[in-house]
Order: structure tokens, then sequence, then C-alpha cells
């Protein structure tokens, strides 16, 4: 059995190697077909993001620390919190269009034009 989780394992970290390799080459490639040398930064940065990624994940994967993550976002304190900001920002939300419709009442008293009298006919010559 316990070879099995060797091997298992071995497999796991082939298949890693493996993908790191795959996207190594392709990012070169993006970056070879980029026309402007000025579009290069960004997409190296990204690309190190993305690498990061795909380094840290498997390691903790590997330590089982991912689970450790995951049950944050499904903590019932963590939800709790989740729906708290998001009543907050409902009610910031409502009085922003509470304020501008004021602020749009007493734009429109301002600009009112008050006529006492139309006269429509020609002119006489």
């Amino acid at each position: 059995m316990h070879d099995q989780k060797g091997a298992g394992q071995m497999e796991f970290i082939y298949n890693w190697i493996l993908k790191l390799s795959f996207f190594a080459v392709l990012g070169s490639m993006i970056l070879q077909m980029l026309p402007d040398h000025g579009f290069q930064k960004y997409v190296r940065f990204v690309l190190g993001l993305i690498l990061t990624a795909m380094l840290v994940v498997p390691v903790l994967e590997l330590l089982d620390k991912r689970t450790a993550f995951e049950e944050i976002y499904h903590n019932s304190v963590y939800k709790i919190q989740v729906s708290e900001l998001e009543e907050k920002s409902q009610k910031v939300q409502e009085e922003i269009l509470r304020i501008d419709g004021q602020n749009d009442e007493n734009t429109s008293q301002n600009r009112r034009i008050e006529v006492e009298q139309i006269e429509i006919g020609k002119e006489s010559e």
C-alpha cells in the first residue's frame, strides 16, 4: 500500500512538472509573438502570477493545507460577515441614490423658468 501512495505522488509530481514545462514553453511563444515590447512587461507580470499559482497550489495540496483555506470560505462566521457587508453595501447604494435624487430635484427647481404670457402670431408689416 505504501508503494501505491509513493507511486501516486511520483505521478502527481511528474504531471506537475509536465504542466510547468508546457506553461513555460507556451509563455515563451506568447512573448515572442508580441509585436510591441511595451506589452511584454505586462504579459510577463501576468505569466508570473499564473506561474506562481501553478507552483503554490500543488505544494499546498501535498501538504494538505489547501483544505484549511477552503474551510475558511465555508465557515459560518465568514458567511455572516459576507452577508453583513452586502447589507451595508446595499444601504450605502440606497443612500447615494436618495441623495442623488434630492440633488436632481434641487437643480430642477433652480432651473425653473416662469412664463407669464406667450403670444403666437404673425408680425404685421
